[in-house]
């Protein structure tokens, strides 16, 4: 029998009690098949509220325009849907993104890879879901028509390049973060120092929050019990001041058939669905576009491999593991790094 669950993964802010509201600015709206919320304090009484939610929603539609699989108009869909190696135009937005995940592909020796969506696809986990676990045959030969090392990039004029013209990309794992980034620099712009920027569980924070302390972001303990019932218990907890913040996990969306557990998360080299029993990671960056693409790179790594990455570049990570039916923490972060101003950690 196989049952398809698709679980909703999160940071989760903790509660600030009640606080004077002012100085708060609160908005909201959906994007990229999710919601984004920010939290603006000590904002100027002068703010024009509705200008700053038009600027916001204009820039997050820009983005989805660049960038989404779902839109066919799309600079990513229109690209996608090229079969041939003639360089592309695009936007410098798109080559930025592109650039950077091809960097993080380098430096995870492929556990982050934007052109894994036919193996995606074949486990029934893209747009048109299907429940057919694939052959091995059918594997491999997905894995012809994918691979980081197809796709370049040039700069003025900004194009993409594809080696292999059935090669397509899907910028999802990272485009959230960049989202998050641009619409923090957006606030940062109106000489806003206290705000709390998150879309669809990705999100950044500077200053303080409406109870004049720093903000705090709890990770969810994952609890497969159900939509319904899953338990919503903080493992972590962590203070957050000029940081960005991105977890992954392995529970978001999955399968199981015949008692096997199948994620939704690919490894690219094996072309398979990862079988480790690391649960979820949390990164902590300065960047949340990057944060995000970490994150994923991590959970296709597992536990061992993703623990000596994140020590090899000095990143600040939060994973939890599967033990039996608990779960046990692994961390990079030091005791007193969560309660002050983390520094940036390296990623070259």
């Amino acid at each position: 029998m196989r049952i398809l669950l698709i679980t909703a993964l999160f940071l989760a802010l903790v509660s600030c009690g009640s606080s004077p509201e002012d100085n708060v600015l609160r908005l909201q709206g959906k994007t990229m098949g999710t919601f984004w919320h920010v939290t603006l304090l000590d904002v100027e009484k002068n703010l024009d509220k509705n200008k700053i939610q038009k600027q916001i929603k204009e820039q997050l539609v820009k983005i989805n325009q660049q960038f989404s699989t779902y839109l066919v108009d799309s600079e990513v869909s229109q690209f996608n849907a090229v079969h041939d190696t003639q360089p592309f135009a695009v936007s410098d937005a798109v080559v930025d993104v592109v650039n950077a995940a091809q960097l993080l592909s380098r430096q995870t020796q492929g556990a982050f890879d934007i052109t894994v969506g036919p193996l995606v696809d074949l486990w029934g986990f893209g747009s048109a879901i299907k429940f057919e676990t694939p052959s091995e045959l059918s594997i491999q030969q997905a894995k012809v028509n994918t691979g980081y090392k197809f796709l370049t990039t040039q700069a003025q004029p900004a194009r993409l390049v594809k080696k292999n013209p059935l090669l397509r990309i899907d910028l999802s794992a990272i485009a959230k973060g960049y989202a998050v980034d641009q619409v923090a620099m957006l606030i940062e712009q109106q000489q806003i120092k206290n705000y709390l920027v998150e879309i669809g569980g990705e999100l950044k924070a500077k200053g303080h929050n409406p109870k004049a302390e720093t903000w705090k972001v709890a990770i969810e303990k994952p609890e497969d019990n159900g939509l319904n019932n899953r338990s919503k218990v903080a493992q972590h907890i962590l203070e957050i001041d000029d940081k960005a913040v991105a977890t992954s996990g392995d529970y978001r969306n999955y399968f199981e058939e015949n008692g096997v557990r199948y994620s939704h998360m690919i490894d690219p080299k094996t072309g398979k669905p990862i079988t480790h029993n690391l649960a979820s990671v949390t990164v902590l960056h300065q960047s949340a576009m990057v944060a995000d693409g970490l994150a994923t790179a991590i959970m296709v790594m597992g536990e061992e491999k993703g623990l000596s990455f994140a020590n090899q570049y000095n990143l600040q990570i939060v994973m939890l593991v599967r033990k039996g039916d608990s779960f046990r923490s692994v961390s990079t972060l030091k005791p007193s790094v969560s309660r002050k101003q983390l520094k940036p950690p390296k990623t070259e």
